[in-house]
């Protein structure tokens, strides 16, 4: 039986540079075929609802398209291709929101916030090393002024994943600044258990992972922003409310999010225009 699960582990473990005839293949190939509609599960992950104990719902071309994609895209350049090509060449204050599933879904309840100059560009499953080498085109390519990143919690639930997890975000780090490009480091969002990854305890890797991003911020002299603190409860789970399966956010919990970050960076809510706070 194929589960969610055996999906999203399929997707950490095949992070490997597409070799040169699976990239000519992935010019040539219709991406919108390789695009999962996710909007059946939606409203499990962001409306406020009790909390999730079964895989959300999966038809069966939402499977035939979850193994195209991790056999043919298993970095996922194929996600944001076309939207990519359909966005002016630049913008005088554009910021790109770099990460995974919590970056796919916020974009998604709260749409507000992604619209104009802002640009969401998280996919499912992601670790850090599948971000790394999505960066020349879903970051540098869109010559945005801003990166906000938000990495790391799936490379936490893949075998040896945490590995090479802060040398990536340097690399990202080195790349945006090469480029120009401000950054945001973005501390992880709360958890500990989730049902996808039974016997996984996140909360130690959150809070060190927190620790060291913002220590590593301080020291670039560039942006942190830490939602950690506005979602967590005193023992360091996310608080019931904001999240009906203790990883994902909830439109309660981006409700949070967003305002941090448009307080933070400096988002007009009128304009969605960026100019990076003081």
């Amino acid at each position: 039986m194929i589960t969610l699960r055996s999906i999203s582990i399929g997707f950490m473990a095949i992070a490997a540079i597409l070799p040169a005839h699976a990239k000519e293949a992935l010019d040539a190939v219709d991406c919108a075929a390789l695009k999962v509609d996710f909007v059946r599960m939606m409203p499990e992950i962001i409306e406020p609802k009790p909390f999730i104990s079964r895989d959300p719902p999966f038809t069966q071309d939402n499977l035939k398209q979850l193994s195209m994609a991790a056999e043919l895209d298993p970095n996922g350049l194929c996600h944001y291709r076309d939207l990519n090509r359909k966005l002016p060449a630049t913008t005088p204050s554009r910021i790109v929101f770099l990460g995974d599933s919590i970056t796919e879904y916020w974009a998604i309840a709260d749409p507000d916030l992604f619209s104009g100059e802002v640009i969401g560009r998280g996919i499912s499953g992601q670790n850090t090393s599948q971000m790394l080498l999505r960066f020349q085109q879903d970051v540098i390519a869109l010559q945005p002024r801003t990166i906000h990143i938000m990495a790391g919690i799936n490379d936490a639930m893949a075998a040896n994943g945490t590995l090479s997890t802060r040398s990536n975000i340097v690399s990202m780090v080195d790349l945006a600044q090469s480029h120009g490009i401000k950054i945001v480091l973005a501390a992880l969002t709360p958890a500990d258990s989730f049902w996808l990854v039974p016997g996984v305890k996140l909360a130690p890797f959150v809070a060190d992972h927190n620790i060291w991003l913002r220590d590593y911020a301080a020291k670039m002299n560039i942006g942190f922003i830490d939602y950690n603190a506005v979602l967590a409860t005193s023992g360091g789970d996310m608080e019931p409310r904001l999240a009906n399966d203790g990883l994902h956010p909830n439109r309660l919990g981006y409700a949070r999010m967003s305002k941090l970050a448009r307080r933070v960076i400096g988002i007009s809510t009128k304009t969605n225009s960026v100019e990076l706070a003081k």
